[in-house]
């Protein structure tokens, strides 16, 4: 019992010695342990203006930046030189197209032909009143030269009254399709002569004495003062003749006809030496046995000028068909996605 009570005194005053012991073992290494000065700085308190600044630092800067490369720089000024050039080249070339339609010009053909045939000649009296006693004219005779010598030859001819603003008495040489007339010689070899009686004329204001000439294609009327070639008394109407043909584009209110064929003349007046008052003399030939051709024709067609705008484009920007093809699909994508990056890289 006394052993026990003993044992059961002690242990109270041992507990607590041995509690001291630890307290104080734990404040030994309390004090022992080295504070480090990361530590410390986590644990002081930072004011405003450093928490402020901290949170600055760690955001990352927004920069600005151009969202094309300089060589697209270039590129673009490029394409605005280019697209200008080109616009410039379309409106003249298209200019020039418009001024070819509107004024085509003529490219001449002399062909030889040996025998020429001659034209229809149309005399007529220069006066054409309706109710006239000296509007008439009659046919004498006609020669022409067989190897150097004049002769007399019967020519086939008709008489007609020609209705134009007037009523003209006329004879028609050569006016027969079955009989057609050719030269085989130029100038005095080949010339044919006519010579008319013409009834004296009254001394009027508005009376004229004299004959008028026309040549003019076989089978047709001519225009009796269209071409003013006027024969007077006393001297040889020598008319020296060019036959041309004109091929036109386009018919026109005075050329209805595609192809006109005309004789333009230049007219010598040579001195009889026996003259009559009443008498006009009209000779006429070739200068030479060919015919000249004239036809009209474009110097720039659609075809030149759609030529002409793809080789400059093809040139100065590069487009092509498909290219534009290309480019053309590429628009609906652009809207969708609201960036022209496909059409520039399509053209580029």
């Amino acid at each position: 019992m006394s052993q026990e009570g003993s044992i059961q005194s002690q242990d109270p005053s041992s507990r607590i010695s041995v509690n001291n012991n630890e307290e104080t073992t734990n404040d030994l290494k309390l004090k022992s342990t080295p504070q480090s000065p990361a530590l410390a700085d986590t644990i002081t308190p930072k004011s405003d203006h450093e928490n402020n600044s901290i949170a600055s630092n760690s955001i990352p800067k927004n920069k600005f930046k151009i969202p094309i490369t300089i060589p697209e720089i270039v590129t673009s000024i490029g394409w605005v030189l280019a697209i200008v050039f080109c616009i410039w080249y379309v409106v003249n070339a298209s200019g020039e197209f418009q001024t070819s339609q509107n004024n085509p010009t003529t490219a001449l053909s002399i062909v030889e032909k040996v025998p020429l045939e001659l034209p229809a000649v149309t005399i007529c009296n220069w006066n054409g009143y309706y109710e006239c006693d000296f509007c008439d004219l009659t046919l004498k005779t006609a020669t022409r030269v067989v190897d150097g010598n004049v002769v007399e030859f019967e020519i086939p001819y008709e008489y007609k009254e020609i209705e134009q603003n007037g009523l003209y008495r006329c004879y028609v040489f050569n006016n027969f399709s079955d009989q057609v007339m050719t030269s085989n010689a130029t100038g005095y070899g080949g010339v044919i002569s006519l010579f008319f009686d013409v009834p004296s004329v009254p001394q009027e204001r508005d009376a004229r004495f004299g004959l008028q000439v026309s040549f003019h294609e076989i089978g047709t009327i001519p225009n009796v003062f269209a071409e003013t070639n006027f024969a007077v008394a006393n001297v040889d109407n020598y008319f020296v003749l060019t036959k041309i043909v004109t091929t036109r584009l386009k018919p026109s209110i005075e050329n209805p006809n595609l192809t006109d064929t005309r004789w333009e003349s230049i007219l010598s007046l040579v001195e009889l030496t026996q003259r009559d008052d009443n008498t006009v003399v009209i000779s006429f030939t070739y200068n030479t046995l060919t015919e000249h051709n004239n036809a009209e024709m474009y110097t720039s067609s659609i075809e030149g000028l759609l030529g002409e705008i793809a080789g400059i484009l093809g040139v100065m920007m590069g487009i092509d068909i498909l290219k534009m093809l290309r480019g053309c699909l590429q628009v609906p994508y652009s809207f969708k996605h609201k960036s022209i990056r496909g059409i520039w890289d399509t053209f580029n």
